[in-house]
């Protein structure tokens, strides 16, 4: 009785303590060594994402993260319990996880031997953290609130400043994120979970360059910008692709895109989801609504987006082309042979949901230099801002 009480008094007040216990619960109770890595690094991350002191050095990702929650329970590498002055228990251990979760590691029987030699020193690592962190991370996580206090303060401040801050600049902030050209790191992620406060997500795969049938394919402007800006002012979750891939995360059954998402879908009980793509700036609409030909969303929720469309100013015989709506034409997000669409891989988890194809004078307030297309342009940014 008392452990469900404590139970129940973490999921109120350390609700990332609470589920890192969860995950590393997970880890003990699976047989498969693939997942029980991923389990005891979840119980890292879940507390040390929330929780690191924010510095240079934890800008880099969370490895780094992880290290500085040690540092702040334990003192200097040389003084880190289990694995003391050795940090490159922590960067192997990342890049296992790493390799497994965006596919970088051919996960045979030599690396799932290299992986069952190192999770006994992995599990006492994790477990050690857990036991210290709840008798003494409590303290941690009382400055960090108030770290994030402030910080909510600020943003206040700042939002009662928007007459200097346009929803244009943000969105050209936003984008900064993105590089379009550039693979991730092997300590920075391909794409990027922002956490929202409804069950609600928005999704943004082709927000930088992807690869189809072998040959790479342009990234579509700002819709990443986008997806976070939409998440900003709703409170929805987000995720958006942030560096090149390999793949294309949209249409690519086996993305780890998509793995993703269904993580997100399952932990945050996501009920819809928001789809959102890019077309040229020479096509003849504005916007277009995918609902795979009315097979990823009910007839009532499709007639609700589009009724929202047109009290926003777009309507399917509108004369001007940018203020035209398109639905379930060329861009109806249906997939195809070997093409499971991001609205048709979330359709078979049971969540409704829509795509958006956006013209570019819609999404691209002024291309950046490191754009796959070089010649310059810059959308209507009325428009954008009405949107």
């Amino acid at each position: 009785m008392h452990a469900f009480r404590r139970g129940r008094e973490y999921d109120r007040k350390r609700r990332y303590f609470s589920r890192s216990l969860g995950w590393y619960r997970k880890g003990l109770n699976s047989e498969d060594p693939i997942d029980r890595l991923l389990a005891f690094w979840s119980a890292l991350e879940g507390i040390s994402s929330q929780y690191f002191r924010h510095s240079e050095r934890t800008k880099e990702g969370i490895f780094n993260q992880i290290c500085d929650c040690f540092d702040q329970l334990w003192g200097n590498v040389d003084n880190w319990k289990v694995i003391p002055g050795n940090a490159k228990v922590v960067n192997e251990f990342y890049a296992f996880r790493n390799g497994i979760a965006h596919g970088f590691m051919n996960v045979n029987v030599k690396a799932i031997r290299e992986i069952s030699a190192r999770l006994d020193l992995y599990q006492t690592l994790v477990h050690t953290f857990l036991l210290d962190w709840e008798s003494n991370g409590y303290m941690i996580e009382k400055t960090a609130s108030a770290r994030i206090s402030t910080a909510q303060h600020l943003n206040l401040c700042r939002r009662l400043k928007m007459e200097n801050n346009t929803l244009i600049d943000r969105l050209i902030q936003l984008e900064e994120d993105i590089r379009y050209g550039e693979y991730a790191t092997q300590d920075e992620p391909e794409f990027i979970h922002r956490p929202g406060t409804i069950p609600i997500l928005i999704s943004a795969p082709h927000g930088a360059v992807h690869t189809r049938g072998g040959e790479e394919k342009e990234e579509d402007e700002y819709t990443g910008g986008l997806a976070q800006l939409i998440g900003e002012k709703t409170g929805a979750h987000v995720l958006y692709a942030r560096r090149k891939s390999n793949t294309d995360p949209n249409v690519d059954p086996n993305a780890c895109y998509k793995k993703k998402l269904k993580e997100i879908v399952d932990n945050y009980k996501i009920y819809f989801l928001l789809d959102i793509h890019g077309v040229r700036a020479d096509r003849c609409f504005g916007i277009e609504l995918g609902t795979a030909r009315g097979e990823s969303c009910s007839a009532e929720v499709k007639n609700l987006i589009i009724n929202l469309l047109n009290e926003n100013g777009f309507s399917t015989d509108d004369p001007v082309p940018l203020k035209r709506l398109r639905v379930d034409e060329r861009f109806a997000g249906a997939g195809g042979d070997n093409k499971e669409t991001v609205i048709g891989f979330v359709k078979n988890l049971g969540i409704t949901a829509a795509q958006l194809e956006l013209n570019a004078h819609l999404r691209i307030p002024e291309r950046r230099r490191d754009a796959s297309k070089k010649e310059p342009f810059t959308g209507d940014k009325e428009m954008i801002e009405q949107m």
